[in-house]
């Protein structure tokens, strides 16, 4: 990959999007509370604010 390509992926097509690059397919991110996660396929964790209310620190420990 060149450093045009590699910088171009870093840079994005648009705020939530990444270029399709020598076979390598683009993809979507979206932002939120749960931070940048790719589709319905993603691993989110509950948002902080209902994290803290289990009053569970060790739960809130293995998430960290």
């Amino acid at each position: 990959m060149s450093t045009d390509d590699k910088v171009r992926i870093l840079h994005g097509d648009t705020m939530f999007t990444s270029p399709g690059i020598n076979g390598i397919k683009g993809f979507m991110m979206s932002d939120g509370p749960h931070g940048a996660r790719y589709g319905h396929g993603s691993t989110a964790f509950p948002t902080t604010i209902s994290l803290t209310a289990t009053w569970d620190p060790d739960y809130m420990e293995v998430v960290g």
